[in-house]
């Protein structure tokens, strides 16, 4: 069993079963850096064959801390994300409001409901 990372999406598993993880797309027990996991990347790595776990391919390479730049970047496509999000969930709301009004509108113009406060 090992740890492993997958070195195209940066998916880690653990206690994985070393021989299913030998095709060359995962690092196996990968040393990782002490920080957010959004804050990973891969440094320079190359494949190799190995006899290692029944042999295979098994991918050789770091990961490392992003440097303080890069993770103003990510930090940054995570505020954008967030604001668009809170901005959609505004305009929806606002939308429903709206189509509440003119519903209502529609319904006391039919007679349907009374106005309200009006008795």
């Amino acid at each position: 069993m090992a740890n492993v990372l997958n070195i195209h999406t940066m998916e880690y598993r653990k206690s994985a079963n070393t021989p299913d993880y030998m095709d060359g797309n995962w690092l196996i027990n990968p040393v990782l850096p002490d920080c957010d996991k959004k804050y990973w990347k891969l440094g320079p790595c190359k494949v190799v064959e190995t006899d290692m776990y029944g042999g295979g391919l098994m991918a050789r390479g770091a990961v490392v801390e992003m440097s303080s730049s890069e993770k103003k970047v990510v930090n940054d496509a995570e505020k954008a994300k967030k604001d668009r999000a809170e901005k959609k969930s505004n305009r929806e709301q606002l939308i429903q409001e709206r189509m509440r009004k003119i519903a209502e509108d529609q319904l006391i113009a039919e007679g349907l409901m009374e106005v309200e406060g009006g008795g």
